[in-house]
């Protein structure tokens, strides 16, 4: 009679960024191999809702015990439990055992178990869907006043056996890049993210309605009722690169771009079809739309727009050489096929390669090397007016990312560096950041944006007066 035999699954962006080790897999195998139970596989998936629903009905199907680990807990992105039960076509609902224990816990602590202890705070069940809101205020020193943002008001849950909805504001993303976006073109914030707030701030929401459909291969499909483009620099809080002045400027007057507001006329649509197979995991995608970026210009009012943009890519993932791959590639076709107009983008392919692994017990590394190959490049700079040329794009431009991560004191302690380094553009950003987690509750983190380069109009360099350092006290409730 052969041992049963047992899989893992994964789960977590922090593992596949590197940010966190997973230590869980090592003690498993340990566990199962003194119990006599083959250990056959293992797979580390993305907080996606989707991913994890596809990778437990596959190892379900294959193995006799599937574990999962990750995903478990209070915050926004913490989906196991309701993927595992969408997976094998089950509700999920509080246990009365499970709460006695929680319970027993609170009460010899002294505290009070409430709805808030249980689920996400701002997400109800609404019959067999759930909605979810989630919200930040803040107090801003440098744009005088209280601000807020609605980040989340959502409603998701199963609309047939096969197919999920999820309808509202939400965060939307896709694709194989740590912090190199290809075929993720849903909104970012990335002054939030240059000026030193948590990463999760660096996806910015969008209201859309999401489509997802689970079986042989599986399909999201996203619409956008009007365009959702990134939260970009102004010049209000940070200074940029001004082609018009041929220097850095800052507001005022800040970029004030034509909007693409209009409610169906403006609206963007997104697709991603996927699959794993043999551990390999395989997608394609399309989007039509806009850039997310006011990167054109009408010649006859000088005011800037977001241009048309249709993309289709591809990308895999899979273990290698110790470690997790990864190919992704885009092509991006705009309103200038011909590369004749300097007012509007030439049409681009890209390119991302990754590898990332742990070097040593609680050391990780990770390298990625991008490509822009701008077509059209001759008709570029034929057509750029000659007190610009200098500031037209490179027709290939390469950057190379580094990423290590260490992490010390019972993990508690995380170091991290990330480093971008362009040798076309010979400019460079980087990313240092120290983070202490005093208890479940409250953590503390030091770190810097730190810009520079050679020459003022590149994407790095035009930020180097907007370089940082920064202090965040983070508390969980």
């Amino acid at each position: 009679m052969s041992n049963p035999t047992a899989a893992m699954l994964v789960i977590g962006d922090e593992i596949l960024s590197g940010r966190t080790r997973d230590s869980n897999m090592h003690h498993l195998a340990g566990e199962l191999t003194r119990r006599g139970i083959d250990f056959r596989e293992a797979r580390v998936v993305a907080d996606d809702r989707g991913a994890i629903v596809e990778a437990v009905q596959a190892l379900a199907a294959r193995w006799d015990h599937v574990f999962t680990s990750g995903g478990i807990g209070p915050t926004h992105d913490d989906i196991t439990a309701e993927a595992v039960a969408a997976a094998f076509g089950l509700p999920i609902d509080v246990r009365d055992d499970a709460r006695a224990i929680l319970q027993a816990h609170y009460d010899r602590q002294g505290l009070e178990l409430n709805e808030a202890r249980l689920q996400l705070e701002g997400e109800r069940p609404i019959g067999d869907y759930t909605a979810t809101v989630k919200a930040d205020v803040w107090i801003d020193g440098v744009e005088d006043g209280v601000r807020g943002d609605l980040r989340e008001a959502a409603l998701a849950g199963r609309l047939t056996e096969r197919v999920d909805i999820d309808v509202g504001r939400q965060i939307l993303t896709w694709g194989t890049g740590d912090l190199v976006f290809l075929n993720d073109l849903f909104p970012k914030d990335y002054v939030s993210f240059f000026s030193g707030r948590d990463d999760e701030y660096l996806k910015a929401p969008a209201d859309a309605l999401k489509l997802s459909w689970f079986g042989d291969v599986n399909v999201d499909f996203v619409w956008m009722p009007r365009a959702a483009p990134n939260r970009y620099i102004t010049g209000e809080r940070l200074s940029y690169f001004s082609v018009v002045e041929g220097r850095r400027v800052a507001a005022p007057p800040e970029i004030d771009p034509r909007e693409r507001d209009s409610l169906g006329r403006d609206s963007e649509v997104a697709l991603r079809v996927y699959q794993t197979i043999d551990g390999v995991e395989y997608a394609g995608y399309a989007y039509h739309g806009y850039d997310n970026q006011p990167s054109a210009v009408d010649p006859s009012t000088g005011e800037a727009y977001f241009p048309r943009l249709t993309s289709l890519g591809a990308s895999l993932r899979r273990p290698v050489l110790g470690g997790i791959g990864n190919l992704e590639t885009a092509y991006y076709h705009g309103e200038d096929a011909s590369g004749t107009d300097p007012n509007r983008p030439n049409d681009q392919w890209r390119f991302l390669a990754g590898f990332e692994h742990e070097a040593a017990t609680d050391l990780t590394l990770g390298w990625q090397y991008y490509l822009e190959w701008t077509e059209d490049h001759d008709a570029l700079l034929a057509n750029t007016p000659a007190a610009q040329l200098d500031f037209a794009p490179e027709e290939y431009r390469h950057l190379l990312t580094n990423r290590i991560t260490y992490q010390a004191l019972r993990q508690d302690l995380t170091l991290s560096l990330m480093t971008f380094y362009s040798p076309s553009d010979q400019d460079y950003y980087l990313r240092p950041r120290a983070q202490y987690r005093f208890n479940d509750r409250l953590s503390g983190t030091v770190g810097g944006n730190i810009f520079g380069g050679e020459d003022d109009w590149t994407f790095h360099t035009q930020l180097e007066d907007n370089s940082n350092l920064y202090t965040r006290i983070r508390y969980n409730f």
